[in-house]
């Protein structure tokens, strides 16, 4: 039977191809009601840009983890292999002493019933994406979950102070960038050579504190 009259324009759905938000988009919800209690939002374009530079620390760092499993003569990815990927990553200071609490923490309650913001099996599929022939220990998504949302959660929170202080009720992709270049442990490990932050973002890498009174 043919279907005859006007045809209905495309919907975006929540999830699948013709999503506006990534599937990342949920759990920075989920974090952004923790910091501004729904006094902002996200904007479409800000999702992206978040969820590009998360999906490449992620990646970077389990190569890391990767090749220290390797080098160590193991065959499971543990939350040690983790852990000495970030250590590579972060280089050091409070943003991985931090990060390492949270991740620490988290292995240690993962029999909770408590369910983390970043499901676990997001995050194995993120580290499985990258993986030849090693397993994958729980304790490692568990570890990894942790850090990741602590991270979101520290750029998520950065970014609500500079969109708040411009008095403006949602976070572009130019409050990210600047947030992440106003905090030099987060510079380092997410503002790197070739990264560059689209629509009011900007791929210099210094940034002069008046043009966040602007």
């Amino acid at each position: 039977m043919v279907r005859r009259g006007r045809v209905k324009p495309q919907q975006y759905t929540h999830r699948g191809y013709h999503a506006k938000h990534p599937r990342e988009a949920r759990f920075y919800k989920k974090l952004l009601k923790q910091v501004s209690n729904n006094k902002i939002r996200l904007a479409v374009t800000s999702s992206h840009v978040l969820t590009s530079l998360i999906r490449n620390f992620t990646k970077e760092l389990v190569d890391v983890a990767i090749e220290a499993t390797i080098y160590r003569g193991k065959g499971t990815l543990t939350a040690r292999s983790i852990q000495c990927g970030l250590r590579v990553c972060l280089g050091g200071g409070q943003l991985l002493h931090f990060a390492i609490v949270h991740g620490m923490s988290a292995v240690t309650k993962m029999h909770l019933k408590d369910k983390p913001i970043i499901p676990v099996s997001y995050i194995r599929n993120q580290i499985k994406s990258s993986l030849t022939r090693l397993r994958v220990a729980k304790d490692a998504c568990v570890y990894l979950s942790a850090v990741i949302e602590y991270l979101c959660f520290e750029i998520l929170e950065l970014s609500f102070n500079t969109a708040n202080n411009m008095k403006l009720t949602q976070i572009t992709p130019r409050h990210i960038f600047l947030s992440i270049n106003d905090d030099p442990e987060l510079c380092k490990a997410f503002n790197k050579p070739g990264t560059v932050f689209v629509q009011g973002g900007s791929a210099s890498f210094h940034v002069k504190n008046n043009n966040v009174q602007e």
